[in-house]
């Protein structure tokens, strides 16, 4: 079976290359994202102390209260992706930068998708105890689950397959995925 396309030997030497579309929030500039992302960077570092907080107090009171710890999960991943934006606002043409501040862009969103989901599962079997505690409706958040983290997978595989190659239609699939 022949590959869809088979770079030259001098393809692999200028890899990675810059995206042909626009990348989630664009390319950064300098004097328009650095106060904005550092403001957000701020924001986010309070919010993982305040969830960290949480955390610890209930965890001393005997309490376990998971979403403190999947909301301070989302915080540091945005405080990486704030990072990853200031950086890449300074070394613009830094291709391997750029990488790194989408994976992080990307991957960020997925613990509060989940957070939303254990809400909506309590809250469903709160309101319908007969049919929410079934065994069929756990499976089915399981699956959804798995689903999430299988879908974040191939985002972050397309999204690093998007910088090294050329081949147009390997480029669409990949931004179809994302």
């Amino acid at each position: 079976m022949q590959p869809l396309f088979l770079p030259s030997s001098s393809d692999w030497l200028n890899a990675p290359y810059p995206p042909f579309a626009a990348t989630l929030g664009g390319s950064p500039t300098k004097h328009l994202d650095d106060p904005i992302t550092s403001v957000f960077l701020v924001l986010f570092v309070f919010g993982a102390i305040t969830h960290m907080t949480i955390l610890q107090v209930n965890r001393r009171r005997g309490k376990k209260f998971l979403m403190s710890g999947l909301l301070f999960g989302f915080c540091m991943a945005r405080n990486v992706t704030m990072t990853m934006r200031l950086v890449w606002s300074t070394h613009e043409t830094n291709i391997h930068v750029a990488i790194a501040a989408q994976i992080f862009v990307a991957a960020g969103v997925i613990l509060p998708f989940i957070v939303n989901l254990i809400f909506v599962q309590r809250i469903v079997r709160a309101c319908h105890p007969n049919w929410a505690w079934a065994q069929w409706f756990s499976l089915s958040f399981k699956i959804y689950y798995a689903s999430i983290i299988t879908m974040m997978i191939a985002v972050i595989f397309c999204t690093v397959q998007s910088f090294y190659t050329l081949n147009h239609n390997i480029r669409r699939i990949d931004r179809d995925v994302q």
